[in-house]
């Protein structure tokens, strides 16, 4: 009776021990859930954007430009993604002539295409600087011509664009 006895006792504590392991397990499973953030989604570099009038603002003719030459200028800043990038809207515009159609691009950030033929795009940019270049053809007969600008990122969110020749 007393054998039985123990051996009951033993079972209950090693299901009690079972029960406590289980629990520990589950207790560190939920704290690593919650430790770690799920990554975060992917932003593409840039994604096109439809073509659309322009404010009707005169745009600030660079040094070095001249009247109905192209320029990359930023329409605007989004504000930063969720992975820290600055989401800007870059176009190619028409040195003072805002109303003009815009220009296809083949654009390239950072020496990189961006698989894109749009006039006018939005990049996810990280802090730093950035070497942009819009190949436009506007004109089949007159080839192409290669359109620059430098973007600066700031990490307080803030963003330079200016136009090279």
């Amino acid at each position: 009776m007393a054998a039985q006895a123990a051996r009951k006792a033993k079972a209950q504590q090693e299901l009690e021990a079972k029960r406590k392991a289980e629990a520990e397990l589950a207790a560190q499973k939920a704290k690593t859930a919650t430790a770690v953030p799920a990554p975060l989604p992917r932003t593409p570099l840039a994604s096109g954007l439809a073509n659309n009038p322009s404010s009707g603002t005169v745009i600030f003719t660079p040094a070095g430009y001249k009247l109905g030459e192209y320029q990359i200028c930023m329409e605007k800043a989004e504000g930063k993604g969720r992975d820290g990038n600055m989401l800007v809207i870059l176009a190619t515009r028409c040195v003072n002539l805002p109303d003009s159609p815009i220009a296809t691009a083949d654009w390239k950030i950072d020496g990189k295409g961006v698989l894109l033929q749009t006039g006018r795009i939005r990049a996810s940019l990280p802090p730093g600087q950035h070497e942009l270049v819009a190949i436009l053809t506007h004109k089949p007969a007159s080839g192409s011509a290669e359109v620059k600008a430098v973007i600066t990122v700031g990490t307080g969110g803030e963003c330079v664009v200016e136009p090279r020749k």
